[in-house]
């Protein structure tokens, strides 16, 4: 099945009949949704994928993201808007620098604003990253996956 991303580039959509990838690929393509100029945090990225407690596992999944992998990290803060002191690529200097050049205002105290800052995405989207995670973790496992 195609259908259009939120950047209305066509795509392949996930459906019941695919096998469920493992949860860092599920972080990363949540990252990866984030527009410039927007944030998540951990806790929101876990509940998204149905772990309302899950917020480290996102942590853990981010520290561990190889510049390679194309994944925008300096959209993800914590729940107050607070840089990450480990941001993975060169602590909270460069998570400020990263965020600023993606048109983030970042305070003195290494905080965004997320009444201002924070994205939501579509009801839909977020519906069909939670079934999936779901059912990777409680129906059809995922060979390799951690969680």
């Amino acid at each position: 099945m195609r259908t259009r991303n939120l950047h209305g580039s066509e795509e392949l959509a996930y459906t019941l009949a695919d096998p469920p990838r493992n949860f860092r690929e599920l972080v990363w393509e949540v990252v990866r949704t984030i527009p410039r100029g927007r944030v998540m945090t951990y806790g929101q990225i876990a509940a998204l994928l149905g772990m309302p407690r899950g917020a480290r596992a996102v942590g853990f999944v981010m520290s561990g993201t190889p510049e390679e992998a194309d994944v925008p990290c300096q959209r993800v803060v914590n729940r107050w808007g607070g840089l990450a002191a480990a941001y993975g690529w060169g602590g909270a200097a460069r998570h400020r620098a990263d965020l600023e050049a993606d048109g983030v205002e970042v305070g003195d105290d290494y905080t965004v604003d997320l009444s201002r800052y924070v994205w939501t995405p579509p009801p839909e989207r977020a519906e069909a990253w939670e079934t999936e995670n779901l059912m990777r973790m409680h129906g059809r496992q995922v060979e390799g996956d951690w969680l």
